[in-house]
């Protein structure tokens, strides 16, 4: 069955903790639960396709190809030659904020100091009195840029243009 070792990363489970397997998995779209189980049968490292999630490769003990992937000469040194791949920088996504929350409340320990302050401020934000004064919300506009306004300061502007 062929596979692109160009869109293989290489995943060092021994080494990387949950917090670092987390954000590589939300980086590359892969699941982060079915890594995790993996790390926790001994996995020392997969070879993963950033496609489709598939892992090609393994270490857990020896370097093993799963049986289904025929991999030439050429291949093999490539594949074996794949260095481990780097922790990405997350962007602070709602739905990365979500997963972020929905796997700390199943026990994972991934907690991260910058997602935790990007929460922080979407709650101060949503906390925040709303003020509908034309003056106020251009002057927030100035300050912060146009989608900083909230849903309802952006009626409210609506309604005093048409009126």
């Amino acid at each position: 069955m062929p596979f692109d070792i160009d869109k293989l990363i290489r995943i060092d489970l021994k080494s990387f903790n949950e917090q670092e397997i987390f954000i590589i998995a939300r980086f590359y779209e892969l699941n982060f639960e079915n890594i995790m189980k993996l790390k926790n049968d001994s996995f020392e490292q997969l070879y993963i396709q950033t496609t489709d999630g598939v892992v090609i490769a393994y270490i857990k003990d020896v370097f093993t190809i799963i049986d289904k992937y025929r991999v030439d000469k050429k291949n093999f040194k490539k594949l074996k030659s794949i260095k481990v791949c780097e922790i990405p920088t997350l962007i602070n996504e709602y739905d990365v904020l979500e997963n972020y929350l929905y796997y700390l409340e199943k026990g994972y320990n991934i907690k991260t100091p910058s997602l935790d302050k990007k929460i922080e401020e979407l709650k101060n934000k949503n906390s925040e009195k709303v003020v509908l004064d034309v003056d106020t919300i251009l002057d927030k506009i100035n300050e912060s840029g146009v989608n900083s306004i909230t849903k309802e300061e952006k009626d409210f502007l609506d309604k005093i243009s048409k009126s």
